[in-house]
Parts: C-alpha cells; structure tokens; sequence
C-alpha cells in the first residue's frame, strides 16, 4: 500500500526535503484507537523536491502531482485482517511548525506478504 500527498505550506509553496525535519508515522485502528505501528520515515526517501505524477496518482486542479509518497508494508503493520485503520503523520518542519495530517479510514481484509 502506498499513501500520496501534495504538501504545501500556508505559503502555498511546496513543502521539501529541505524544510522537513523529521516525519514520524503512527498507523491506528479506528475501532479501539490502537495504535499499531509507528515509524520514523527518512525523510529523503518519502518527500520529493517536485511533483511526481503517475504510479495512480489522479491528478486534480489543486493537487496536479505528489510530492511526499509512503510505501507501507503491510505484512509487517496489520497482523489481523477485517480491521479499519488510518495513518497519521506528523511533520517536524525547520521553522518549528507542524504539519499532521491523517489518511481516510481502509479496511484491511487479507495479508499479503
């Protein structure tokens, strides 16, 4: 599973490796507010100094491309399948603002590894 996101700041300018800081992820089950897995995401791996297109993402007016993109393991953070979860991350930015932003609810269904 992957997330995709367009990130900008209040600015409207792009958010970039540069101006983050650190990304920490937090994957909770809905039902119970379990958290389940949290990770420390680099952040040069996960956020792109432009916007990236393709690998499905739909592009729309206000979000023609990506520019942070998560690819999670599934195998790995949802040990019991039929549950909804959601992603939540926190952004470290360098001005010392945060970005949290928190994905729609999926239901897991079957483990593939």
């Amino acid at each position: 599973m992957a997330v995709r996101a367009h990130l900008h700041g209040l600015d409207n300018e792009l958010v970039t490796p540069s101006s983050v800081v650190s990304i920490t992820r937090s994957v909770v089950v809905v039902s119970t507010g379990e958290i389940v897995g949290t990770a420390t995401l680099v952040v040069g791996t996960v956020m792109f100094n432009t916007l990236q297109t393709g690998q499905g993402w739909v592009p729309t007016a206000d979000a023609p491309g990506f520019n942070f993109r998560d690819a999670i393991n599934g195998a790995t953070l949802f040990a019991n399948g039929g549950q909804t979860h959601i992603c939540e991350y926190h952004f470290a930015m360098v001005d010392g603002f945060q970005i949290v932003f928190k994905t729609d609810s999926f239901l897991v269904e079957n483990i593939i590894s």
